[in-house]
């Protein structure tokens, strides 16, 4: 067995409890639907959390030729399915049985923390090649990383709802762009 197939275990399984929290999330708002007081914003980031979390299983598998691993670079590493689940933990709201679920209120309420957590997941994105090779990734990831960081950091502190409504569609299809440029193979 080698490192990375050691390492990736613990990789795997924080991730696949980040997609069954937010599979479950679904289901249940699917399930409440009459008591749901829909708000576009969470359900396009449920749906962008979905593909980054699977984006980031994806890319993972880039790590199997790395073989001098520190705690600190695996830290660096594990940080990324940890703040996934934390975004997703955020993201998806609480479900009383008996109260109506207003997802513009519990958005709202999270969104700051939210925001913050893509800024976490942003830099341990940028930090992970650093550690791993001591050297940032190729100039095009670095710029996406970058505009994503921004629009972010915007989100924390403007709280517009028109400002949140046009960054959740632009963002997811900025993601699936970015995704399509640099991760749609295997590496």
């Amino acid at each position: 067995m080698s490192a990375f197939d050691y390492l990736s275990v613990l990789l795997s399984i924080v991730l696949g409890l980040a997609l069954t929290q937010l599979l479950t999330g679904t289901a249940r708002l699917i399930k409440a639907r009459d008591r749901v007081r829909p708000y576009s914003p969470p359900i396009i980031w449920m749906a962008v959390l979905f593909v980054v979390i699977v984006q980031s299983w994806w890319t993972m598998f880039g790590l199997r030729e790395q073989n001098d691993w520190t705690i600190l670079s695996f830290l660096v590493v594990m940080s990324h399915p940890v703040i996934l689940f934390l975004m997703v933990e955020l993201l998806v709201p609480e479900i009383d049985p008996q109260k109506e679920i207003d997802l513009r209120n519990a958005y709202e309420r999270q969104a700051p923390l939210f925001f913050t957590a893509i800024l976490m997941l942003l830099t341990s994105s940028l930090l992970r090649p650093v550690m791993l090779s001591g050297r940032l990734s190729e100039p095009l990831d670095v710029l996406m990383q970058a505009a994503f960081f921004a629009s972010a950091a915007v989100a924390i502190f403007w709280r517009s709802s028109l400002y949140h409504r046009v960054l959740a569609p632009l963002t997811a299809l900025l993601v699936v762009a970015y995704i399509a440029l640099l991760f749609l193979d295997l590496r």
